[in-house]
């Protein structure tokens, strides 16, 4: 009997199927390995003080970036910018005013973000409008 006859085909077929198995499972482990040695190693640098950070539910924080690993960064030093009616009353204009956190009723010291509700980080300028807010802010103690 040949193998033609048993129904079993050759043995170079089912070489080849294990060969691409096998290198489709060392690409899948390279990729691995390098999506989690990369996220532990791409620390953020700023050359600035403080950083904006825009969230994904539209608020923006103003801090210093801590730390950071693979799912979070935390900011010390917190700012964010409150808008309400213009003090004359003027329903047309608004004022906008630089509050630090730490005042609310749990006195936070700092604000651990998921990585996940991060759109972008950006650096503040110290010459920025924002950057000379928060100077100002310190120079009053606050």
């Amino acid at each position: 009997m040949n193998d033609e006859s048993t129904g079993r085909q050759g043995g170079a077929l089912p070489l080849v199927g294990v060969i691409i198995l096998a290198a489709i499972a060392i690409l899948l482990a390279i990729q691995t390995f390098r999506g989690s040695a990369g996220s532990t190693s791409d620390k953020l640098e700023f050359h600035t003080p403080y950083q904006a950070v825009l969230l994904t539910n539209g608020l923006a924080y103003f801090g210093k970036v801590e730390s950071q690993n693979s799912k979070f960064v935390t900011l010390s030093d917190v700012y964010y910018i409150r808008s309400g009616a213009n003090k004359a009353g003027d329903p047309k204009t608004q004022q906008n005013v630089l509050v630090k956190r730490g005042k609310e009723w749990h006195e936070p010291d700092r604000m651990t973000i998921n990585l996940q509700s991060i759109v972008f980080i950006e650096p503040v300028s110290p010459t920025s409008t924002v950057g000379k807010l928060i100077d100002q802010s310190k120079s009053k103690g606050e």
